[in-house]
């Protein structure tokens, strides 16, 4: 079983008495993490999937208050309900389109007698029928593919290489170069294989690309299906279109959507609900321009501008096979541009670790800089570099030299080691798992890895 930063959410949970929502992308793990959580922690589990069991359904909607809901539950279940030693688990719930199950956890959680998490695909946009949110009686995370940091679980890093990392961060002093080179190897890898749980793990059991690949194409060929089952029917082709085009965007020359590679009739004021419909569904990350980098970042967002990038670099990576992109992310060549994947990277991490909300900054006097995110009270500019001239940034100088802005420091991720120089800390591309939104003291993340093993 990989080891995922949820279970540190799922314990918390367990301190508590709120009915669970997890929401997330399909494949993320949601459910394989709630269903051994629940045969660990509990006498009794109960798992409804209301996609394998259809025949519940109609049943379910029946069910007009908890205590029958719970009647239900019990008929059909072969698991005995035993109070305060039951986690009932509903699964899939967005097709139980007429039984409101959301709001009913309020009245689940009022009975007392057992434990209630739901989750399921697609959440983000078929949540839109609740008729009254559970404030008070249920709490609510998403969980993403893995991050960099999860994937390094999984192969095994030993956490003396992050306690280095660590040091390095704070002291800005360059990083071992034996770990760095191993480091930069795992990221590589990561960028082929990404962090869908069934592609890391088939990595890790075969150390076969190709099985990896079958993977992602199934991944790929489910969000596809997704996007033409669960949008509104007069967005389907516009969002089918938009997703297929991610790869081809982001290896354009300013990596932007172009309204005219959409389709006839598709105006502007269509952009903000398509691309945030992508994003709620989580197939896809927006990163949206801004016209001045102050905060709140949100008040100077220009929706017109947009960058869109995938949930998974893997999957990117896979859908990009056609530029031979894999072949040269293997062998690892210093003389191409990286740049869409690393910045896709860039945009998982910073989306998994807290900020909901990406921005980059586009001026025609002064440039263009990949990232804006709002980081302990400032604006933090981040710059992605994947060739070897990333001390060539004349956007961030120009950025960081406006008085105007006030911005006191940068990042530029890249191949290179840990330096600062001129209001610029240059971090090794890696490093983007260490900027947590939550986590204070420098947003480090404690690493629990066994030994320095990478596979080859």
């Amino acid at each position: 079983m990989l080891k995922r930063k949820a279970e540190k959410k799922l314990l918390d949970w367990l301190e508590g008495k709120d009915a669970l929502l997890i929401t997330g992308a399909r494949q993320v793990g949601k459910s394989y993490l709630i269903r051994e959580f629940g045969k660990e922690h509990f006498k009794h589990f109960i798992e409804i999937n209301l996609y394998d069991k259809k025949e519940w359904i109609p049943v379910l909607e029946q069910a007009n208050n908890a205590n029958e809901l719970l009647f239900r539950i019990s008929a059909f279940s072969d698991e005995e309900l035993v109070s305060g030693e039951t986690l009932i688990f509903f699964d899939e719930i967005q097709y139980a389109k007429k039984c409101d199950l959301i709001t009913m956890s309020k009245f689940l959680v009022e009975d007392g007698r057992y434990r209630f998490i739901f989750s399921g695909s697609m959440l983000g946009v078929e949540l839109n029928n609740i008729a009254s949110w559970p404030t008070g009686y249920m709490q609510e995370f998403r969980m993403f593919p893995l991050d960099f940091e999860e994937f390094l679980w999984a192969v095994n890093l030993n956490q003396t290489v992050f306690n280095h990392l660590q040091k390095c961060y704070e002291d800005r002093t360059p990083v071992d170069s034996f770990v760095h080179e191993r480091l930069m190897d795992a990221f590589y890898k990561y960028l082929l294989i990404g962090g869908m749980p069934e592609a890391v793990q088939t990595f890790v059991l075969t150390n076969d690309l190709k099985k990896v690949n079958a993977v992602q194409e199934k991944i790929d060929t489910y969000y596809r299906k997704d996007v033409i089952q669960y949008a509104p029917v007069g967005q389907r082709v516009h969002l089918e279109t938009i997703y297929r085009l991610i790869p081809q965007e982001l290896n354009s020359k300013n990596k932007r959507f172009s309204l005219g590679e959409i389709g006839k009739g598709y105006e502007i004021k269509d952009i903000q609900d398509d691309f945030m419909w992508l994003k709620k569904a989580g197939v896809a990350l927006p990163v949206y321009n801004v016209s001045e980098p102050k905060t709140p970042l949100e008040l100077a967002c220009n929706n017109r501008l947009v960058k869109v990038f995938h949930a998974d670099v893997g999957v990117l990576s896979y859908m990009l096979m056609d530029t031979d992109i894999q072949m040269k992310l293997f062998a690892k060549e210093k003389d191409i541009n990286y740049g869409a994947i690393f910045e896709n990277v860039v945009a998982q991490e910073l989306t998994a670790h807290g900020f909901s909300e990406l921005y980059y900054f586009n001026s025609k006097k002064q440039g263009e800089v990949d990232f804006l995110i709002e980081y302990k009270g400032n604006v933090l500019p981040l710059e992605v570099k994947s060739g070897k001239d990333f001390k060539k940034h004349s956007a961030l100088c120009n950025l960081l030299s406006n008085e105007e802005y006030d911005v006191p420091e940068a990042i530029v991720l890249c191949n290179g080691n840990v330096e600062f120089s001129d209001k610029i800390l240059y971090l090794p591309i890696y490093m983007v798992m260490l900027i947590e939104k939550s986590v204070p003291n420098g947003g480090f993340i404690s690493l629990d890895l066994s030994t320095l093993n990478f596979k080859n």
